[in-house]
């Protein structure tokens, strides 16, 4: 056991701290990602204790005295404790709610967002919650580039209940589509992760899996506010890519982890970092890919589990084969396949999405 102290704090209670709590969820998460759990914190609050008429806008400001010069507002410093209503407001917050104001700005629920860019705010994170319906969870939006960029929009999903296939997929989907699937949507993203090294000859960057897995965990992060997503989880079967998990309790209330997902990733690639054929077997590759799923997910008690394969091949976009010989074992142990196929320009995009009959003239 250490004995030596890390800023005035013993290392021993350090280390049986982590043993007792773990690391903790929000551990290394950005300004952004802590505003998201903070607010979805705060809107569990506010839905448990039967707010439901209404909706709300939350602004994400970096320092809230600055952006609040020249506005007329309310201040209303307790508000992340959950007791005062929040619905029917404009709120300017930071990342801890721990300083917020109400704006003197008119804002009807399922609204048009334009009295926010109108007032020179709509560069702001933002995300909009409705508690109109209790039938269903809080519907929230975020707008990660502000309100000023509708197409950034993000559905988040908030609550303790269990993320279910369609739900992941559709997230997977989204993540793919806006980070993914073209070289221009990977640069657009402003990530300081890349995929491509010289993408119209396929040649990729060094680990391209390691940055899908970077830029796949900020946005599950981002999407499931109320949920815990991990990289690189320990179990004896080996590291996991990614685990989706729920701090849940048992039915005596004593605290619990439930793990909705384990997501394993591969990307395939047929040309090496130093532009040379690569040599890796794919069938071989998913068929291991099938197998860490498996064991990581035995290990980790998962509801759900999926196999993503991030196909960076100058391939037909197929799935059948890709995973044709592994299909079989995957129904039997219940694993998901997913693939989405990385185009190598913006061209190849277009085609790919808007084909022609007379695509066939020129080939």
């Amino acid at each position: 056991m250490a004995n030596g102290f890390i800023g005035g704090i013993p290392e021993r209670e350090i280390a049986e701290l982590y043993e007792a709590k773990g690391i903790p969820s929000d551990a290394g998460a950005g300004r952004v990602i802590r505003f998201l759990r903070k607010l979805a914190d705060l809107i569990a609050k506010r839905w448990a204790s039967g707010e439901s008429s209404d909706g709300a806008v939350f602004l994400l400001a970096e320092k809230v005295s600055d952006a609040m010069k020249e506005r007329e507002g309310v201040s209303k410093p307790a508000l992340v404790n959950g007791n005062d209503p929040i619905t029917g407001h404009v709120w300017m917050v930071n990342g801890q709610l721990a300083n917020a104001h109400s704006l003197r700005l008119e804002w009807e629920t399922g609204g048009s967002l334009s009295m926010v860019v109108d007032a020179g705010l709509g560069d702001l994170p933002a995300v909009t919650i409705d508690l109109r319906d209790r039938s269903r969870p809080p519907q929230v939006l975020f707008f990660p580039n502000g309100c000023g960029d509708l197409d950034s929009m993000l559905t988040l999903f908030v609550g303790d209940h269990p993320i279910d296939k369609t739900t992941m997929k559709g997230t997977l989907d989204d993540f793919y589509q806006n980070t993914l699937r073209t070289p221009m949507t990977v640069l657009a993203g402003h990530s300081p992760d890349r995929v491509w090294k010289e993408s119209g000859k396929g040649v990729p960057q060094s680990r391209p899996e390691e940055s899908i897995e970077g830029m796949l965990l900020r946005h599950l992060k981002a999407v499931f506010p109320d949920h815990d997503p991990r990289a690189q989880g320990m179990t004896e079967d080996g590291y996991t890519d990614i685990t989706v998990h729920y701090a849940d309790r048992t039915v005596q209330g004593h605290p619990a982890r439930r793990c909705d997902w384990v997501l394993e990733l591969k990307a395939l690639a047929d040309r090496t970092t130093n532009d040379t054929p690569s040599s890796t077997n794919v069938d071989e590759a998913v068929t291991k890919g099938l197998r860490q799923t498996i064991a990581y997910s035995t290990a980790e008690k998962s509801l759900e589990r999926a196999l993503c394969v991030y196909d960076l091949r100058d391939v037909a976009n197929d799935d059948e084969s890709c995973f044709d010989h592994v299909r079989d074992d995957a129904t039997d142990n219940d694993v998901h396949l997913w693939r989405w196929r990385l185009m190598r320009s913006a061209e190849e995009g277009r085609r790919e999405r808007y084909p022609l009959k007379a695509d066939s003239h020129g080939a």
